[in-house]
């Protein structure tokens, strides 16, 4: 199965920060996410997303994995629309028969990326310059965004991860864009894998 594995702890209130961050680094997973009650009152649920070496205050897919978890526990949303509350602030999810997809936030940098940067990351991918549709710096969590110019070769992409400490690189191949009326939307499939409860 093709995706980003995540782990995801509900009810995760009374734990601290580094008991979080500990459970994360235990996990190994890209990213977990813990769901909390929310702090505001236009929220249905708040999260924090943590990967083994940071918390994050946002990231897509842990976004999508979260809400589809917190629907599948039983949560109920206000409105038509799921509020989640995060580090970045209220995120907006919709759902469209299974598929959920998320508003997407204003970007917090925009705007080519330099040329240092870019060179070796492309020689690191072990891709050319004619394999590149575009390239944007991230919204958030330290990304460098690479647009090829087919899903296949998203798919096909082998990195050279022994060359690229400092780079956080994923991939994603499987996200559906939906642009209504000025709001743009993120989706993505989600599935559950495994489901566990703590003994006590």
């Amino acid at each position: 199965m093709l995706g980003n594995p995540l782990a995801v702890v509900i009810g995760a209130d009374s734990s601290t920060v580094s008991e979080l961050a500990a459970f994360a680094r235990w996990t190994n997973l890209s990213e977990m996410t813990f769901l909390l009650q929310p702090r505001s009152a236009d929220a249905d649920y708040r999260v924090r997303i943590f990967t083994p070496v940071a918390e994050l205050p946002f990231a897509g897919d842990p976004t999508l994995g979260s809400c589809h978890t917190w629907l599948s526990s039983g949560g109920r949303p206000k409105s038509d629309e799921i509020v989640q509350e995060c580090e970045a602030g209220l995120i907006h999810i919709r759902r469209d028969n299974e598929r959920l997809s998320f508003e997407a936030p204003e970007l917090r940098r925009s705007g080519p990326v330099e040329r240092d940067t870019l060179t070796p990351a492309i020689k690191d991918l072990r891709l050319t310059s004619d394999d590149i549709a575009d390239t944007k710096v991230d919204n958030d969590p330290g990304w460098l965004a690479v647009l090829l110019r087919s899903r296949a070769d998203v798919l096909a992409l082998r990195p050279d991860f022994s060359v690229l400490s400092g780079l956080r690189v994923g991939r994603e191949g499987r996200v559906y864009v939906e642009l209504v009326e000025d709001r743009i939307w993120i989706g993505g499939d989600v599935t559950t894998c495994i489901e566990g409860v703590a003994a006590l």
